[in-house]
């Protein structure tokens, strides 16, 4: 199974800023202070949006992040060691990432530089989540911002929306009173002008048989929603909506939870209002 990978680079403080003068107004910026290295991602105004890779099983991933030099670019390459910050670093080097040389290099004439990051892909089987916290070395040659000189990125393994993730038994725990088995069938795939929809054979543990549909918002993301069904409970004909706005469908396992709302229709009246958790068997 194909697997996505989330990279969300986190900044722990604003830009750094450079004192340069001018010698009058035209001629070339001189910088009076060593050059200053950043992390790249530090000098967006926002936090980067989220960006998803696909995965393929027993591969690992590789992510460049960039690191600037501020100032005249050198005239020999300069090499700017980086750390990882134990402390706050909850993926285990070598078993989830590895950092091939824990150094960036800034190229004769060039002002960016690239350290090598692999998640490493293989024990994954989505829903998992860890932490880099890394640090740029102050040189001879430079300084480190010391706003920018730091960078936490965070990765969130997750799968590729698929509808049959969502289909074969669960248990459904309805809150105030109890968990209860339910199954769940493939009716539309999506393939056609249908949405993809699934059916749960008993809904509200009285056997009524309801659809639910999907509606992805990305290659990861999914809103479930129950579009409005009637059905019949003793002499009662009910009528129920529900969605699952709000909570983060499973796109891995296949757990869920979906809030809905069942009245009477006769009369309109709400006869429950609840969430129900549904977990993969």
């Amino acid at each position: 199974m194909k697997k996505i990978l989330y990279t969300i680079g986190l900044f722990l403080t604003g830009a750094a800023l450079l004192s340069s003068c001018m010698e009058d107004p035209g001629t070339e910026i001189v910088f009076d202070k060593k050059p200053v290295v950043e992390f790249n991602y530090a000098t967006f105004s926002t936090k980067p949006k989220d960006r998803a890779v696909t995965l393929l099983d027993g591969e690992n991933y590789p992510l460049q992040v960039q690191v600037n030099w501020i100032g005249k670019a050198p005239g020999n390459d300069v090499v700017i060691p980086v750390t990882i910050d134990e402390a706050n670093t909850t993926g285990q080097e070598g078993v989830d990432f590895i950092i091939p040389k824990k150094e960036v290099v800034i190229p004769a004439g060039e002002t960016i530089g690239y350290l090598d990051i692999e998640v490493i892909d293989d024990q994954y089987s989505g829903g998992e989540e860890f932490t880099i916290a890394l640090s740029l070395q102050p040189g001879a040659d430079y300084e480190v911002s010391k706003n920018a000189g730091s960078l936490e990125y965070d990765y969130f393994i997750a799968c590729p929306f698929d509808i049959n993730t969502f289909v074969g038994a669960y248990d459904c725990d309805e809150p105030g009173y109890a968990v209860y088995p339910v199954n769940f069938s493939l009716v539309y795939d999506g393939t056609g002008n249908e949405p993809p929809t699934t059916q749960n054979d008993n809904f509200w543990d009285v056997g009524a048989a309801i659809n639910y549909e999907f509606e992805p918002t990305s290659i990861v993301d999914v809103v479930i929603t129950i579009p409005e069904q009637e059905f019949v409970y003793g002499s009662n004909t009910y009528v129920v909506t529900g969605t699952s706005e709000g909570t983060v469908p499973n796109t891995c396992s296949g757990d869920f939870k979906v809030s809905y709302t069942v009245k009477r229709k006769n009369t309109g009246a709400t006869v429950d209002s609840n969430i129900h958790t549904f977990t993969k068997q």
